[in-house]
C-alpha cells in the first residue's frame, strides 16, 4: 500500500499520504488499493477537501508544506 500511495502522492506522516488528483485520476489508485488490501485487516480513508482546503492547513513542527492545487487527499 505504501508503494502505491508514494507513486501517486506525498508521504506526510508514517501512514498518511497526500494525493492530489481529479475524480478520473483517483480511480487508478483506488483500484490498486482494493487489489492489494486485505479488507479484513486493512483500511484506508479518503477525505475530499474544498478547493481552498490546503490554505487552511495548520502545520506544527518540522512539517514542510507540499504544493497542491486540486482537492483530493488519501
Amino acid at each position: 500500500m505504501t508503494k502505491l500511495c508514494e507513486e501517486y502522492g506525498h508521504r506526510v506522516q508514517k501512514s498518511v499520504f497526500e494525493i492530489v488528483c481529479d475524480d478520473a485520476k483517483l480511480l487508478t489508485p483506488l483500484d490498486g488499493s482494493t487489489r492489494i488490501m486485505d479488507a479484513s485487516a486493512d483500511s484506508a480513508r479518503i477525505y475530499r477537501l474544498p478547493a481552498n482546503g490546503f490554505a487552511a492547513v495548520h502545520r506544527l513542527g518540522v512539517a514542510e508544506p507540499v504544493p497542491h492545487s486540486d482537492p483530493l487527499i488519501m
